[in-house]
């Protein structure tokens, strides 16, 4: 792993986190009333070391946990100055200190496709959830048609993304639970989903045309109902890719406080 030594408070304390997962403890500890475990930095840090060991850093664009507080979740984990708004808010009962039991809790963010350099052949999302009611929900959507949309989403049962296309592109055995992340690459699209176990189940699929959509991109979509660590924007990345991160995001929302993903259905 590479490490980087800060200087900060947590490192006087014995902790040397990634520097990029201090500067996100350290906004979230001073703006948004929630207070680290010991394990949960390190959970983190780890996070942003792997990251950075695959290669994969830039490849998410935005990033939000939403168990720790209702502020916390509005925070971009990649780049804590950046926060959100929430179109309908959870409270504070809601959180568990690592993830969030949803209902009708809606984000609509100040992005588009274009506004974060991607189109519909270089882009991807991911969520983690367990005890997913099973119904039509939108975890990341930005709609404009049925082949301009960018969409990862559980349609009554299956989880399904559409990125510049008008068929879905379905995760395997219908599941609702677990981690997913999906990706289009070009004309290949993969989807990922991590069960218990830290097992992958993989999807890949060739997907051409469609058009970009302007629309912008909304998180969970005021239908998401269940208990969610995470959910992100990523760039487009290959299948082996996308499976890499799919497992990097189980080791962080597990170590956060997400520890149903370990049980969950498989």
């Amino acid at each position: 792993m590479i490490i980087r030594p800060s200087f900060s408070g947590l490192y006087q304390a014995g902790l040397d986190l990634n520097a990029d997962a201090e500067a996100y403890i350290d906004a979230v500890q001073t703006n948004d009333s929630y207070t680290f475990s010991k394990a949960q930095k390190i959970a983190i840090s780890d996070f942003f070391n792997a990251l950075e060991t695959e290669s994969l850093t830039s490849k998410i664009k935005k990033m939000f946990f939403v168990g720790f507080s209702v502020n916390a979740g509005l925070r971009d984990v990649m780049d804590p100055t950046s926060t959100e708004s929430w179109a309908t808010a959870p409270v504070g009962g809601d959180m568990n200190n690592g993830f969030a039991t949803f209902s009708n809790e809606r984000i609509n963010t100040s992005h588009t496709l274009g506004s974060l350099g991607l189109a519909r052949f270089n882009c991807g999302a991911f969520f983690a959830g367990t005890n997913m009611t099973r119904q039509t929900s939108n975890y990341v959507n930005a709609y404009t048609s049925g082949a301009s949309n960018y969409q990862m989403k559980q349609d009554t049962g299956e989880t399904a993304v559409r990125f510049g296309f008008s068929a879905n592109v379905k995760s395997t055995s219908e599941k609702q639970d677990g981690v997913f992340v999906a990706s289009r690459n070009g004309t290949a699209v993969s989807i990922t989903r991590i069960k218990a176990a830290r097992v992958a189940e993989n999807v890949t699929a060739g997907k051409g045309g469609g058009g970009n959509t302007t629309a912008s991109i909304t998180l969970w979509g005021g239908n998401t109902a269940g208990n969610v660590s995470t959910v992100g924007i990523t760039a487009g990345m290959t299948a082996a890719q996308v499976e890499t991160l799919g497992g990097l995001l189980y080791d962080v929302c597990v170590g956060i406080g997400h520890t149903a993903l370990v049980t969950q259905d498989s």
